[in-house]
């Protein structure tokens, strides 16, 4: 049973019985007009006020921050909507090196610590490294947006998990509908590959841990709540799961359990939204 056959099946829907890709349009819809308000009536008042540069700069200012958080949001789709991955061996300590150096440049202002702590002998994933980088990236932000100001820790870390099935390897933080689809797929019969992104944050908010990964949902004031909706559609598409756990850091733990796959042999899964 591939991934994208599980978007489509009955017991996958949102409540109410709205489709995911139904769900997503919904939300880019509210996003866009949100975005399209304010650029709206800011090129309206550049129209009306003078030539004086200081009146100007922040009605310009305003216009290019909502475009580009318009672009963010169709880059995001333009992934979301991605037919499959194109999967290949990916040495996790590298990408996950990658990730780091890439991050601590994005937030080199800050009091910001990112570790790295790779298990030796780690096997290769088989994984479309884009889209899991992107994951990864995601949640990187997430963890350093939650530590703010700092001074705080961000770790990332990777691990072989010896259990059989991706059932066994998450316990029981597992849905029933989740448990089901592992237990009939027989081609997670496999080891896996835990990687986790770690912080020393405030966590997420009592109550909440069952729907951050709910399209629309955030805990952000600017947030479009895509971001891990998308991201926990890519790691099932790779025949994988995700869950958020509590950190001895302090903060969240989000836990990805990667198949391991061998070249010409990929794990199965399928489309990332239907």
């Amino acid at each position: 049973m591939s991934a994208s056959l599980i978007l489509e099946s009955p017991d996958s829907l949102p409540s109410g019985g709205e489709r995911p890709v139904d769900a997503l349009s919904a939300a880019l819809a509210h996003e866009w007009r949100g975005a399209l308000a304010p650029i709206k009536a800011a090129a309206q008042c550049l129209e009306s006020v003078s030539s004086d540069v200081e009146e100007i700069q922040p009605l310009v200012r305003l216009i290019v921050e909502e475009v580009e958080r318009l672009s963010c949001l169709a880059e995001g789709i333009l992934q979301c909507f991605k037919a499959a991955p194109s999967p290949r061996c990916v040495n996790l300590k590298r990408l996950l090196d990658s990730v780091v150096q890439a991050a601590e440049v994005q937030w080199h202002g800050g009091c910001i610590k990112f570790e790295v702590k790779v298990e030796g002998g780690l096997p290769d994933v088989w994984a479309d490294e884009v889209l899991i980088r992107r994951v990864l990236m995601n949640l990187v932000s997430n963890a350093c947006q939650a530590i703010g100001a700092g001074p705080g820790t961000v770790r990332l870390a990777a691990s072989f998990c010896r259990s059989k099935s991706l059932a066994e390897a998450n316990g029981d933080r597992l849905n029933q509908q989740t448990a089901y689809r592992l237990e009939q797929d027989e081609s997670m019969d496999r080891g896996f590959v835990r990687v986790s992104v770690e912080d020393s944050g405030s966590g997420i908010p009592e109550g909440f841990e069952a729907s951050i990964f709910d399209l629309r949902f955030t805990t952000k004031q600017d947030g479009t709540g895509l971001g891990l909706a998308i991201s926990r559609s890519i790691v099932r598409a790779h025949g994988g799961e995700i869950h958020l756990e509590r950190s001895e850091l302090g903060g969240c733990a989000f836990v990805m359990l990667l198949p391991v796959g061998e070249q010409g042999n990929p794990q199965r899964g399928g489309g990332l939204v239907s």
